[in-house]
């Protein structure tokens, strides 16, 4: 996106600057613009890999702590409940559950109101520059062409679905919802006296764990194919309107 802004900033300023004006020999500002260009387009690309790398890994610290909390809760009855002191230790645990699960259902509300509009903004810029690259695939007679609208599009639907957004997202989710059936499979039904607490945490679990920018669309697999294949549908769309007029 950010090398394309380039492609067409750069030749504007070329035509529109008269380069005797600037300086003497014109050619210097010729070898100071590709550097310029070389240097932003590195930060920028850095950057936005540096967002997209800070999102995915969040999400995934995330599942990871769902994981744990998982696995403790399902073996949360195993240990033998004979004694005052084993009945101190379960209790322990099981607070320490409760309020293990009760943080993290804060903090994924607290990744989805955070980054709510900046995602959303990425979103629809990467939704909008891939269907106008669609639609140049579409009408493109060079190979050479298509080769840069596909490789393009590629890594937008890369960067989207495989690597930081749309599988991360979709496996925290997916996490969080298998708290209730770690719950069921821990044999609380032996200590039913002891399992009264669990029911706080099978109240909460039953909120779904979602990152929703901009409170529009879910983050998952599902949304990911139907980006993709609305980016294929209006790519078709223009060249029917195209063809028609």
């Amino acid at each position: 996106i950010n090398q394309k802004i380039f492609h067409l900033l750069v030749p504007s300023a070329f035509r529109l600057i008269p380069l005797n004006i600037l300086n003497d020999k014109g050619y210097r500002l010729r070898y100071k613009v590709p550097i310029h260009y070389i240097s932003g387009v590195t930060h920028l690309a850095c950057g936005m890999l540096a967002f997209d790398m800070m999102f995915m890994t969040i999400l995934t610290y995330t599942r990871v702590q769902f994981e744990i909390l998982n696995k403790e809760l399902k073996g949360i009855f195993d240990a033998e409940l004979s004694n005052e002191k084993a009945l101190q230790r379960f209790k322990s645990r099981m607070r320490a559950c409760i309020e293990h699960h009760d943080f993290l259902m804060r903090h994924s509300a607290t990744i989805s109101s955070t980054f709510s509009v900046t995602v959303g903004a990425f979103f629809v810029t990467v939704f909008v520059c891939d269907t106008l690259e669609t639609y140049r695939i579409v009408n493109a007679t060079e190979l050479l062409i298509i080769l840069k609208s596909f490789v393009f599009v590629t890594a937008g639907v890369v960067a989207m679905s495989s690597m930081c957004y749309f599988i991360p997202a979709q496996l925290l989710t997916d996490e969080a919802s298998n708290v209730c059936e770690n719950i069921y499979s821990s044999k609380w039904y032996n200590h039913m006296e002891l399992a009264k607490p669990l029911i706080m945490i099978v109240a909460r679990s039953h909120d779904l764990v979602e990152i929703k920018p901009c409170g529009i669309w879910e983050l998952n697999l599902k949304t990911g194919l139907t980006v993709v294949k609305s980016m294929v549908s209006y790519a078709t769309f223009l060249k029917t309107v195209e063809s028609a007029t």
